[in-house]
C-alpha cells in the first residue's frame, strides 16, 4: 500500500465513524487479518483526532452558511455531527463543497426524518438552504451571473421591514472576481 492510498484510507477512516469502528474492532491476534488500516485505527488518540477534524468542519460550515446556522442555532452543532460521520471530507479541501453536502444531507433529513428537525421552523430551514445552496453553487462553479427568488421572511436576525419574499442577485464581473450580491 503506498502513500498516497495510506493517506486516503486514513482520512476515510478518521471522518466515517463506521469505518473507523469496523476497523477498530478487526481482529488483529495472530496476524490474520492486520491490515495498516486497522493497525492505524488502534492508535490511541485516533478518536480525539477524528473530533477535531468534525469540530473544524463544523467551524467552517458554520462560517460558510450563516443562514443556516441562525435558523438551526443549537441544532446545528448536533447535526452537522451527524453529518460528519457519515460523510467523508471534500477530497481538495474545499469546504464549499463540504457545505453543500452538508445542505444536501439536510434536506433529505428534512423530508425523510421529521424527528432530525422536530422543533425548527421547517418553512424558515427549508428557505434557508435553498439560499445557500445558490449562493454556493455562485462560488463553486465560477458563476458570473445568478439571480434567485428567496423568502426571508422567517429568517432570525432579520428587522420586521426585511421579512418578505426577495430576488437576489450574484454577479462576478470576471471568472477569478469578487463576488457581488445584492438582496432587492
Amino acid at each position: 500500500m503506498n502513500l498516497r492510498t495510506l493517506q486516503a484510507e486514513f482520512a476515510r477512516l478518521v471522518t466515517n465513524d463506521a469505518a473507523r469502528r469496523s476497523a477498530q474492532r478487526a481482529d488483529g491476534a495472530e496476524g490474520s487479518s492486520d491490515t495498516p488500516i486497522d493497525t492505524l485505527a488502534r492508535l490511541p488518540g485516533v478518536d480525539l483526532h477524528a473530533q477535531t477534524l468534525k469540530r473544524k468542519r463544523l467551524v467552517a460550515a458554520r462560517a460558510k452558511l450563516p443562514v443556516t446556522a441562525a435558523v438551526l442555532d443549537g441544532a446545528l452543532a448536533p447535526l452537522f455531527m451527524r453529518f460528519a460521520g457519515e460523510t467523508a471530507l471534500a477530497s481538495d479541501r474545499r469546504y464549499e463543497r463540504d457545505a453543500m453536502a452538508f445542505l444536501d444531507w439536510l434536506e433529505g433529513e428534512i423530508t425523510s426524518n421529521a424527528e432530525a428537525v422536530a422543533g425548527l421552523d421547517v418553512l424558515a430551514l427549508r428557505s434557508a438552504v435553498r439560499f445557500e445552496r445558490a449562493v454556493l453553487r455562485v462560488v463553486l462553479r465560477r458563476r458570473v451571473l445568478k439571480i434567485a427568488l428567496v423568502d426571508a421572511r422567517r429568517w432570525p436576525g432579520l428587522p420586521p421591514g426585511a421579512r418578505r419574499r426577495r430576488v437576489a442577485i450574484w454577479l462576478r464581473v470576471s471568472p477569478n472576481g469578487r463576488l457581488r450580491r445584492w438582496i432587492l
